[in-house]
């Protein structure tokens, strides 16, 4: 990955992310060149996973 900055701790359970805006956009755009639609890849944005 291009850009990102891990914001956690090494105990705890939950591992937080932030990716630099350029770099989801130039995943994105890779993906959809190999054929991933827009549906699945989605826009840039927050995301929270679980």
């Amino acid at each position: 990955m291009g850009r990102l900055l891990v914001i956690s701790v090494n105990t705890s359970e939950e591992i937080v992310w932030y990716v630099d805006p350029e770099t989801v956009t130039e995943a994105i755009r890779g993906l959809g060149a190999k054929g991933r639609s827009d549906e699945t890849v989605g826009q840039p944005d927050f995301r929270a996973v679980f």
